[in-house]
């Protein structure tokens, strides 16, 4: 127990490998950044959906259409797109 500050004294341990995948980030079809997941491949599908829908309100409304994909190596496993906004 401690009162008002309290300190933690720490060694790493080391290295132990991991099941990593890199997931890539497509807008308009050009690289747009990456994501590492080390989930299994049917969380993977998922978790890529719900990153291009969270992608997707972010990205604000242009004259033209914009996709956003998430592609593992070179296969497309999740895309959205953000409408244009409406002429007048």
């Amino acid at each position: 127990m401690s009162r008002g500050y309290a300190s933690l004294d720490y060694e790493p341990k080391g290295y132990q490998p991991a099941d990593l995948v890199r997931l890539d980030l497509l807008v308009n079809g050009d690289p747009g950044g990456f994501a590492v997941s080390g989930d299994p491949p049917g969380d993977l599908v998922h978790q890529s959906r719900d990153l291009c829908i969270k992608m997707k309100e972010l990205i604000p409304m242009q004259q033209f259409e914009v996709a956003i994909q998430a592609a593992l190596g070179s296969r497309v496993i999740a895309k959205t797109v953000v409408k244009p906004c409406a002429r007048t």
